[in-house]
């Protein structure tokens, strides 16, 4: 019966905590975002030291100014990772790996064809939908240079 009790306040904590947690990542990186993020996105290990936010759609206009004649036009990240090193701070090292970054750039002419460049945004997201795919570093066929898959099959003449 007291496991059940201590189960069940770990649960409500770790609710708790990761609102918590929530409430500062939005304070922190929500304005770089073009949706706010939401507990679906969001999971940690608290005493492994692992923060993981998935589904990240970037707001293209954190990342442009009016003077950049090449603007991002859409940007979306399938999963970052931070790995902090609770047991021994001071002397191991944090990570931060980062998944799936689909960035598409543009011109102001472009960006201002908004039906016709809204089309090709809406494709690309199509193509990557990072959900169901897992985006892996392999070598492609004639082992010359990693390729990201998935990839678009395309052909070339020699």
């Amino acid at each position: 019966m007291n496991t059940t009790k201590n189960s069940t306040f770990s649960n409500i904590s770790s609710s708790l905590l990761k609102r918590v947690f929530l409430f500062f990542l939005k304070r922190a990186i929500g304005i770089f975002l073009k949706n706010e993020l939401n507990l679906d996105q969001l999971d940690f290990q608290l005493r492994e030291g692992v923060l993981r936010l998935t589904d990240l759609n970037l707001n293209p206009k954190m990342f442009s100014t009016q003077s950049d004649s090449v603007r991002l036009v859409y940007g979306r990240i399938a999963c970052v990772k931070i790995a902090i090193p609770w047991t021994n701070i001071l002397q191991d090292t944090s990570e931060i790996e980062v998944n799936g970054v689909v960035l598409m750039f543009g011109t102001q002419d472009d960006v201002e064809e908004s039906a016709v460049y809204q089309s090709q945004i809406d494709l690309g997201a199509s193509l990557y939908d990072l959900k169901s795919q897992q985006n892996t570093f392999s070598p492609n066929k004639n082992n010359k240079s990693p390729s990201l898959h998935p990839t678009a099959s395309s052909s070339s003449s020699s």
